[in-house]
């Protein structure tokens, strides 16, 4: 809890580049301020303007390192500014599939993969832009809640909401 610690750290992320970042992610994972803990969401929550940032994917895993599928609120939000603003969204959309990812040997828990599709949807239905990018994380994820979506991605074969014309 070391002021000093803590400005260096918040500092390193602005200061230093992508792979010298990155050897810094265990003084951050063991770093149990709020203040860095509160920083670095917000960080987080707040993509950059472009497609692919080394750096800011670097910081996305040490979050979910630390927050596990807690991450995935504060993804969520990342991934909406990121639809916005052309920023790196499908690396988030994989730093959310790695928060829940389970261990070797292990499957995934019945509340991971919940909490996967729910902020999934989410995103969907804010980004319908991006509904089918979804649904085939859904259909990876060997959800049938994909089949939701197609009211989203074939909005332009939509009539009195019934699907004139699909296919899946």
């Amino acid at each position: 809890n070391n002021p000093q610690v803590m400005k260096f750290l918040q500092g390193a992320y602005f200061a230093l580049k992508n792979i010298e970042f990155s050897q810094w992610d265990d003084a951050y994972l063991s770093c149990d301020a709020e203040e860095l803990n509160t920083w670095l969401v917000s960080q987080a929550e707040n993509p950059p303007a472009q497609e692919s940032d080394e750096k800011y994917n670097t910081l996305l895993t040490i979050l979910v390192k630390d927050k596990r599928k807690d991450a995935l609120p504060h993804l969520q939000t990342a991934a909406l500014k990121a639809a916005q603003n052309n920023g790196p969204f499908d690396s988030i959309i994989i730093q959310m599939n790695a928060a829940v990812e389970p261990g070797l040997g292990e499957t995934m828990s019945e509340e991971n993969k919940v909490a996967l599709e729910d902020a999934f949807m989410n995103i969907a239905k804010e980004v319908p832009a991006k509904a089918e990018l979804i649904a085939q994380q859904l259909a990876t994820l060997g959800s049938d809640r994909s089949s939701e979506l197609l009211k989203l991605i074939y909005a332009d074969r939509m009539k009195d909401g019934r699907l004139t014309y699909g296919a899946v």
